[in-house]
């Protein structure tokens, strides 16, 4: 049975297209978590970071995530933590 992992960020974990080595087709750009999966196989990785966004974003798409039935107690999570004067204004409709 494989083990899950989610990973909250901004571009630091989903990944920039100018950086590193493409590994797949986009929109999934090298990133640590994708490097994470490839050297792990027993871990089932879904990267929910986004690029651009805020602490706020991150917290609320945690929160959506946490209410969901994806959740379980046995989910590992990584939270990265951006710059703390980065604002995603639009929240709700980014999550929508």
């Amino acid at each position: 049975m494989s083990k899950n992992l989610k990973v909250f960020g901004c571009s630091w974990s989903y990944g920039m297209p100018d950086i590193g080595d493409r590994l797949v087709k986009w929109p999934l750009y090298d990133c640590w978590p994708l490097r994470f999966a490839k050297q792990n196989p027993q871990y089932t990785v879904y990267n929910f970071a986004r690029g651009g966004t805020g602490i706020g974003f991150h917290i609320a798409l945690l929160h959506q995530f946490l209410d969901s039935k994806l959740y379980t107690d046995k989910t590992k999570i990584v939270f990265q933590i951006t710059d703390p004067y980065r604002y995603t204004y639009n929240v709700e409709e980014r999550l929508a």
